[in-house]
């Protein structure tokens, strides 16, 4: 009986995995394959090599891939940094749903939130990419004070440096 000696993977455009949209064609191990790309939506397929053939290809599965939080950035240039407009910096929510709303800024091709327990955001509450309008709506479901910032990103993936930080204290229904 034969074992697997390798996977083949492919990453494709396209579903169809035609040659054209293909853009990884490689034999991986065990241990898997890391993707590194350009942002966008892909669709992977596997199957396993044994000797000289491959089993049946699996059913694809799509993916969205962005850039990370430690990918280093350069400042968007020319975009300016959104401002906060509601709820009013100190002001007070209930918990649930929080709708958190900033300003609108020329050359934002999307924005980011973070919301945490701690001014410096090493604790973070809720964190949302990849957003295209200018509000989100938090979940907050404990009741404490709560810090919150946005940054907007352009076109090429360049961010922005933070807002200023404001504040929000989330009461008990």
């Amino acid at each position: 009986e034969e074992t697997v000696i390798d996977y083949q993977i492919q990453i494709a455009r396209e579903n169809l995995f035609e040659d054209s949209d293909i853009v990884i064609d490689e034999l991986v191990d065990e241990n898997g394959y890391r993707f590194v790309g350009e942002r966008g939506t892909f669709f992977a397929r596997v199957r396993s090599i044994t000797g000289d053939c491959g089993s049946e290809w699996s059913e694809s599965i799509q993916f969205y891939f962005d850039i990370f939080e430690s990918t280093p950035c350069v400042s968007a240039e020319g975009v300016a940094i959104p401002t906060q407009v509601a709820p009013e910096n100190g002001g007070t929510a209930v918990t649930g749903t929080v709708k958190l709303d900033w300003t609108f800024v020329d050359g934002g091709a999307y924005y980011h939130v973070q919301i945490g327990p701690s001014q410096d955001f090493s604790d973070i509450t809720d964190s949302e990419t990849l957003l295209l309008d200018t509000n989100y709506d938090a979940v907050l479901e404990e009741a404490g004070f709560y810090y919150w910032r946005v940054r907007a990103y352009d076109e090429l993936d360049d961010h922005t440096e933070w807002s200023e930080v404001w504040s929000l204290i989330v009461e008990e229904e």
